[in-house]
């Protein structure tokens, strides 16, 4: 048997260390990482809505789920974007190009032939402005459930850094430099990793935004998290978004 709070912990994907600080630990984490799933469902539901009207527009139908997109509306959605965008798309629609292209294709014919074959390349160009707004819209929705994320990102570290561990950005950086000796990491590198946990206070700086702001990598988030002594999922909620 597990107790409620080690239920939710489960129920939100969370994994706290063992002892003594573990309560403290959930109330930083538990709000945050619980606003992000609500953010990050609500933002899928708003993309499979998307492509499902455009679906249904294009086709005339009346379609309500994910499942029964057409595999010819999937393949252009995902062909001749932006990687990430692709990668991004494929964790929705729960696919892949290549999947698709061996599916619909069923050989290993050149990529101009499969198209001239599957008639993908007419779909494509009968219905390039539908699809062209469609992607617009979504890699819109995609950008804000990203800056969702690091917002997240950058509010749990500075609540770590003060009031898990009560700890000056100096002492951080010190700390984090024993596990990666060579790491630019210094105070100011810290308040630049806090940027996005401050509110808009609309004052005017003159240095520009990336200047004063950075956001952690994969490497800092998984050292970071050795310094905290804590799970590095915390940092690391695997959106559809994630650049991870």
């Amino acid at each position: 048997m597990i107790d409620k709070d080690d239920f939710f912990d489960n129920l939100i994907n969370v994994n706290l260390s063992k002892g003594t600080k573990k309560n403290k630990l959930r109330n930083i984490v538990f709000k945050k990482r619980y606003k992000l799933i609500q953010f990050a469902e609500n933002t899928e539901s708003k993309i499979a809505k998307l492509i499902l009207d455009a679906q249904n527009e294009i086709f005339q139908i009346k379609d309500t789920s994910l499942k029964k997109i057409d595999p010819f509306l999937r393949y252009t959605l995902l062909d001749d974007v932006d990687p990430t965008f692709r990668k991004n798309l494929e964790k929705l629609l729960c696919t892949s190009l290549e999947q698709l292209r061996a599916n619909i294709g069923k050989d290993n014919d050149s990529i101009k032939r499969f198209e001239e074959k599957t008639k993908i390349k007419e779909f494509k160009k009968n219905h390039k402005k539908e699809i062209q707004t469609l992607k617009s819209k979504i890699q819109i929705l995609l950008d804000d459930l990203y800056e969702e994320e690091l917002i997240y990102r950058s509010k749990l570290f500075k609540d770590l850094r003060t009031r898990y561990k009560d700890w000056t950005q100096l002492q951080f950086s010190q700390l984090y430099k024993r596990i990666d000796p060579i790491s630019p990491m210094s105070p100011s590198r810290v308040s630049r990793f806090e940027q996005r946990s401050r509110k808009d206070t609309k004052l005017n700086y003159e240095t520009p935004i990336n200047q004063r702001r950075v956001d952690m990598s994969l490497s800092e988030a998984r050292n970071v998290a050795k310094t905290f002594g804590i799970d590095a999922g915390l940092f690391l909620p695997s959106t559809i978004a994630s650049d991870y």
